[in-house]
């Protein structure tokens, strides 16, 4: 009788690519944090490849991805036109009304990562995974894409 193989739910198997972390944070400021929206966008064929019974909200993904373009484009060209006062304060306020936003983002695709990898979702147990990625978002869920074994 031969064993069957087993087989092993891996990110890379979903399609998520290795990314370093440093280069990632470098985009992130280079790009005014307009990476961090990419990230997701760019990635949702491997998240939607994850194995796992939550669905991500990518609609979310996106509204912010635009708005965060369109602020972009928007700030480009306020080096050569004038903007009123209200506009920067309107672009502050935005951006502080996605963080939270971002950070439950992060905390649902690091769920169906665990799930993925058939490990207790629950946050008792996975206390510190949670802690780090609600601190150190897509930074640390990349870093866990990363490092990896094959």
């Amino acid at each position: 009788m031969t064993a069957k193989p087993s087989y092993r739910n891996t990110f890379q198997t979903a399609g998520f690519k290795k990314v370093d972390v440093a280069l990632m944070i470098v985009l992130s400021l280079v790009t005014f944090g307009l990476y961090i929206p990419y990230w997701y966008v760019s990635r949702q064929k491997a998240i939607e490849n994850l194995n796992t019974q939550q669905k991500f909200p990518f609609w979310i993904a996106w509204v912010i991805f635009v708005c965060y373009l369109v602020d972009f484009i928007i700030s480009i060209a306020s080096f050569f036109v004038m903007l009123p006062v209200w506009y920067g304060m309107f672009s502050l306020y935005a951006f502080l009304f996605f963080i939270p936003i971002f950070i439950g983002l992060n905390i649902i695709l690091r769920r169906m990562m665990l799930e993925h990898e058939r490990k207790d979702i629950s946050f008792s147990n996975n206390r510190k995974t949670y802690m780090l990625t609600f601190l150190f978002t897509i930074f640390y869920l990349q870093y866990l894409i990363d490092k990896e074994r094959k």
